[in-house]
């Protein structure tokens, strides 16, 4: 992991982007021939980071890497935000708006108007978008070009009640 860590730091990957998320020792007690002397017992150590790469440019190039240092196990890449608060506050802003449309156009179908806002609530989920891949099978392959940053969509989500009159 010391190697992976250089590798990452040498692609000009920031320390404070590179955090241990798990850390496991487990003892492989049984063979084919079923449990070993414990002078055979081996250990299996599984040491999970989870590193932010700011410069999507460069993706590729820090994931060969990563895996020329002995990372065998990439389990995911996610595309997010890094802060996604003033996108979620314009989401916000947009849905309030299209709520009162929607309110508006339903009352009048019944002949009322709508009045007060009442209650709001804002349902919470998975703010941003993000996309994964698991590439075991592209372990040491040219991933340079193997990812499309593309756009990510928020979608947000309010309930409003509103009185009618």
């Amino acid at each position: 992991m010391q190697a992976v860590k250089a590798a990452l730091l040498a692609q000009n990957i920031e320390a404070k982007d590179i955090q241990t998320r798990h850390f496991d020792i487990s003892a492989e007690r049984y063979g084919p021939e079923g449990l070993l002397p414990e002078e055979q017992v081996q250990y299996r150590v599984r040491n999970t980071a989870y590193v932010t790469i700011r410069n999507l440019d460069n993706i590729g190039d820090i994931l060969d890497a990563a895996i020329e240092a002995g990372a065998n196990d990439i389990g995911s890449v996610r595309f997010s935000l890094e802060n996604p608060a003033a996108v979620e506050s314009e989401a916000r802003a947009i849905a309030v708006a299209d709520a009162r449309a929607k309110a508006e156009e339903l009352a009048a179908l019944i002949d009322v108007s709508v009045g007060e806002a009442t209650e709001i609530s804002e349902i919470i989920g998975h703010g941003g978008g993000f996309f994964s891949n698991s590439f075991s099978d592209m372990a040491m392959a040219d991933s340079a070009g193997a990812f499309s940053t593309g756009e990510l969509t928020l979608a947000m989500q309010l309930q409003i009640t509103y009185k009618l009159q």
